[in-house]
């Protein structure tokens, strides 16, 4: 049993659904719980950026390498409707071109290189979302960000590239108005609601998700040790869901983030562990699988 994760008598119940939770995630990475129940996973937010262009195939496949367990990145959509991965609402920062997004047809922007973070223009380009689940794919999950107003248009590419239970989407959106964007396909999803300082009534908000999807995981932002995140941690977990914590800024978690962390792994990273975290994504994957693995927490 994971005493980690359920060290009270309640949360030993639910056992078994959260290693369902975790077969519903990605099957081929079962057995990751089975050798160490104390298991902690790393997302890498947008791939591994600081070696690669963000959000490209190379950010994604270096990630992998690294051996990290899931990949965030973000979804944008062209002219001509085709989802492609970027983060911004415009190609200027990431690219040598300038404009929105959906002012490209997909292969106009066979003309714009992805930049690296000094500025330099790589041989790297924009990927389209089926390319970047075909690079994830049986190697590692892979978190789909700002993708929530396009789940209609990405479920059939999740379908053709057989990524539905290893795909995740996410967002701040209520239950009634993910509803109203996905329709029937948050049926056969895996969706993870995102928790912020901002929420209303976040119990009663992760509830509805609880009651009405097939929701296993919640992510949970952190400002300050003061905001009553233990409450929303110990229903997320009595409601057998996995918990993800972000390490990427102070605003994040309680100022215990990835720059920090860096120098007192122990105090930052070692404290959103402590929270109960099942997954952290992280700007330094490569740093936190370092620490994770020398407390026994990763393989």
């Amino acid at each position: 049993m994971d005493v980690h994760h359920f060290d009270v008598s309640s949360y030993q119940k639910l056992g078994y659904r959260y290693a369902y939770a975790w077969y519903y995630l990605s099957a081929n990475r079962m057995q990751k719980v089975i050798s160490n129940d104390q298991f902690v996973s790393v997302t890498a937010h947008r791939g591994d950026w600081r070696n690669a262009p963000e959000n490209s195939i190379q950010a994604i496949e270096l990630a992998i390498d690294m051996g990290v367990d899931m990949v965030e990145v973000d979804v944008g959509l062209t002219k001509d409707s085709v989802l492609v991965l970027l983060h911004d609402t415009t190609v200027n920062r990431t690219t040598n071109c300038e404009g929105s997004i959906g002012s490209f047809n997909y292969e106009s922007l066979n003309d714009c290189p992805l930049i690296d973070g000094l500025g330099a223009e790589t041989e790297q380009l924009i990927p389209t979302l089926e390319q970047a689940l075909r690079a994830a794919k049986d190697q590692v999950l892979i978190n789909l960000d700002k993708a929530e107003d396009h789940i209609a248009l990405a479920y059939p590419v999740l379908k053709s590239t057989n990524m539905t239970n290893t795909a995740i989407f996410s967002s701040y959106y209520s239950y009634e108005k993910l509803r109203e964007m996905a329709g029937p396909y948050l049926d056969s999803i895996v969706y993870m609601p995102k928790i912020k300082e901002d929420t209303e009534n976040p119990i009663q908000y992760l509830s509805d998700f609880v009651a009405r999807t097939n929701t296993v995981i919640v992510q949970i932002r952190i400002p300050s040790l003061d905001y009553p995140y233990q409450k929303i941690i110990q229903y997320a977990r009595e409601s057998g869901l996995l918990i993800w914590i972000n390490s990427l800024q102070p605003y994040h978690c309680a100022g215990h983030n990835d720059e920090k962390a860096i120098y007192q792994p122990e105090f930052n990273w070692g404290w959103i562990v402590d929270q109960g975290a099942d997954f952290i994504q992280t700007d330094r994957p490569e740093l936190l699988l370092n620490y994770l693995r020398g407390k026994g927490l990763h393989n």
